[in-house]
């Protein structure tokens, strides 16, 4: 029965050296097979050989990339996993002068530009409908937006910014700019291009598995 492992003869020019023991896929074993039998003249059992050997070499070197691109790939997305949440932390500290909080800060944000219904919310923040619904109705309470009738469609209202709410605004960009500086501070103000075209990059590819759902 023929072994995933393979013992070629690797004779050149009449000279025998030590054979040599390859792993074959199971795609190729077919040709190891040929190659084992020997029943095929020294020089196509040479030529072949070869070409195995070449094959199998290839195939090791991109299934040791494919394993070393996973793995950066894992790595790079649990550093983002801690860096979401050390932003998460630094938009509640940066929205807390103002009284409001990161996620509300979305909300207030999003609606800087004119009235949007909860779903129009939603879709901007890249979150649920009932989630963005809670937060409205939290800013509607403290008076920081309020609803008024949508003409294309009064079952959804549009979610207008109150004067206390764009001055919550305001408040929140000043701080915003203050953290900024910090951080720009700690990066030695320089911020590298390349990687912020890498992070389009990436994010780009994760919503391509998304849409292939």
């Amino acid at each position: 029965m023929f072994s995933d492992r393979a013992r070629i003869d690797s004779r050149v020019d009449g000279v025998s050296s030590t054979n040599t023991v390859i792993l074959i896929r199971p795609r190729h074993k077919a040709l190891g097979y040929f190659l084992s039998n020997g029943r095929c003249l020294p020089w196509a059992r040479r030529c072949l050989a070869s070409l195995l050997l070449t094959i199998c070499f290839h195939d090791n070197m991109l299934s040791s990339m494919t394993a070393e691109i996973n793995d950066a790939i894992q790595g790079l997305v649990l550093r983002i996993f801690r860096l979401d949440d050390a932003l998460k932390a630094a938009a509640n500290r940066i929205s807390e002068p103002a009284g409001q909080t990161g996620a509300r800060w979305q909300v207030l944000n999003a609606l800087d530009d004119g009235p949007k219904t909860v779903a129009e919310i939603a879709r901007l923040k890249n979150g649920t409908r009932q989630g963005v619904q809670r937060i409205v109705n939290e800013l509607v309470a403290d008076g920081a937006t309020t609803t008024n009738e949508n003409p294309k469609h009064r079952r959804y209202p549009l979610i207008c910014l109150t004067s206390q709410g764009r001055a919550a605004l305001e408040t929140i960009r000043s701080e915003r700019e203050r953290w900024t500086t910090a951080v720009s501070a700690a990066l030695g103000h320089e911020v590298d291009p390349a990687v912020l075209r890498f992070l389009d990059r990436f994010r780009a590819a994760v919503e391509t598995t998304l849409s292939n759902r």
